[in-house]
């Protein structure tokens, strides 16, 4: 196993007594005094933590392409498009939904294999929304 590693991981994890972490990577054959691992935390504790997106939920992206575009703010349009541009089968859902609106609101003739083209998508999409890495994988 490797030591550095789990040391490391445990740093990220916010673990803050440095007494209790250096028990613990000890048993896993650390080698090291409990000042080098005091030091790491503390420079852990006091170095800028980077900014972090909270990623999309699967509800908020499923808002934006039922609803019409127009009504996208110009933030939800850029992170809109940002989606789509990362993941094909929701910009084809999303030509499907736009497409099937259109033929609602402007009572065109339905293209019944479109129709069932576009449910097979949302079905796959669906399936895909409730995978944790879905929405927000590049």
């Amino acid at each position: 196993m490797n030591v550095w590693r789990t040391r490391r991981a445990r740093l990220l994890a916010w673990l803050t007594n440095a007494w209790k972490l250096r028990e613990e990577i000890v048993l896993l054959g650390y080698k090291g005094c409990y000042q080098r691992v005091r030091v790491d935390l503390h420079e852990k504790r006091t170095s800028p933590r980077p900014v972090t997106v909270l990623p999309l939920s699967p509800w908020t992206v499923a808002g934006w392409i039922l609803r019409h575009p127009d009504t996208l703010t110009k933030t939800e349009q850029l992170q809109f498009k940002a989606v789509r541009a990362r993941c094909s089968e929701l910009d084809a859902l999303t030509e499907h939904v736009q497409s099937f609106a259109t033929m609602l609101t402007e009572r065109l003739p339905v293209d019944r294999d479109a129709v069932i083209a576009g449910l097979a998508l949302f079905t796959r999409v669906s399936v895909l929304a409730h995978i944790p890495w879905s929405m927000h994988s590049e």
